[in-house]
């Protein structure tokens, strides 16, 4: 997997939010010393993390924090009153904390959430810029083809000569453009029965009495 490949596999972001294997991190460390890239994406990718925690942090209130500390550590919390204001004080900072780690990691994921989806974004855009870009060179191709085709038929070196049907299918009808200068030859199907399988039409000439 090439470097782009692996950047854009996911794991990147799993590695930063500490959601990957152990085998994913060691990958992701051996990719990292290889290409710089890689460990641009890293740093690039927890910036964005960092900067998105900074600007979503909001004092809780108590009802919020009294339920993230309880969905952290399965309890639910007594403010108990205290005689000594240094160990209600510890107390408060160590909820506080546990509080600013939940807001922080809900954060981050509605983050990486967002990051996700721009990136699918960014590559559905990309395929639809190369898909469109492969039906302008294809049409481009194409009408220059006619083109030539229609300045052959059209010159006044070109001679048009219609083949009819024969007694065995007289409806048949064609239409061949020969351009004496070029030596270029186009047919016009107006009217053929389509030959059965394995079968062509073939065109043939008497070039100096000789079929060709």
């Amino acid at each position: 997997m090439n470097p782009q490949e692996y950047i854009s596999s996911g794991i990147l972001e799993s590695y930063v939010l500490g959601l990957a294997t152990a085998e994913e991190v060691t990958q992701v460390q051996e990719m990292m010393s290889k290409h710089p890239e890689v460990t641009l994406e890293v740093e690039a990718i927890e910036a964005s993390l960092l900067s998105h925690a900074a600007l979503q942090a909001n004092q809780p209130s108590a009802a919020l924090r009294s339920k993230i500390i309880a969905d952290i550590t399965g309890t639910t919390p007594r403010i108990v009153s205290m005689d000594v204001v240094d160990t209600r004080k510890s107390h408060f900072y160590k909820y506080a904390a546990a509080a600013s780690i939940g807001l922080f990691l809900l954060s981050a994921g509605f983050n990486y959430y967002l990051y996700r989806n721009l990136k699918e974004v960014k590559q559905e855009m990309s395929l639809l810029t190369q898909e469109k870009e492969q039906i302008a060179t294809v049409f481009q191709v194409e009408k220059t083809r006619y083109e030539n085709q229609l300045a052959t038929i059209s010159s006044a070196e070109s001679k048009t000569v219609v083949l009819k049907g024969s007694t065995l299918s007289p409806n048949s009808i064609a239409t061949v453009f020969w351009n004496t200068a070029s030596h270029e030859v186009y047919i016009n199907v107006n009217n053929l029965p389509v030959p059965p399988a394995g079968k062509q039409y073939q065109l043939w000439a008497l070039a100096d009495g000789q079929p060709v």
